[in-house]
């Protein structure tokens, strides 16, 4: 540099660098609102939207078997209940840690939720699509006892057979 030219004066502050300035720039107050709005709204539905999963297990399950649901006696209407409040407490608990704002538990929890929501909804459509029923207590009896039952026979009956 030469001693004939002058250094420029520093940059004036910008609003990335002040923020405190940022509410009273042209456009400011109505970024504001905005995020007031949206604030409200996600005090107002978050919980609700933290239940979705559990809305699209319901929602899958009525589309793919509610004629059976709806006869079901009461023991399994209390059943399929407090499978639903159950799947409500897990889904639900993994959707706010998702909503952390800061942290990396919640990364970890939306991979948790991704993975364990796909193999759960997943599974249970790939069950039934395959063998017309669903994997609940008595197909796992069905196919614990039948296991059994084969071996059984075989050994009891196997000079027969052979």
């Amino acid at each position: 540099m030469e001693a004939t030219e002058k250094a420029e004066p520093a940059p004036p502050a910008t609003e990335a660098l002040a923020p405190e300035r940022a509410s009273t720039a042209p456009g400011g107050r109505r970024k504001f609102g905005a995020l007031r709005v949206f604030g409200r709204m996600r005090r107002r539905f978050g919980r609700g939207l933290a239940l979705l999963p559990v809305a699209a297990v319901v929602v899958s399950d009525i589309a793919t078997r509610g004629g059976r649901l709806a006869k079901l006696p009461p023991k399994y209407i209390g059943s399929y209940s407090l499978a639903v409040l159950e799947s409500s407490l897990l889904w639900g608990s993994l959707m706010c840690a998702c909503a952390a704002r800061k942290g990396i538990f919640r990364w970890v929890a939306a991979v948790l939720f991704v993975i364990l929501f796909t193999a759960s909804l997943g599974g249970q459509r790939y069950f039934h699509s395959q063998y017309s029923t669903y994997l609940n207590l008595d197909a796992t009896l069905f196919g614990t006892s039948f296991t059994g039952s084969v071996f059984g026979q075989l050994s009891a009956d196997g000079s027969n057979f052979l």
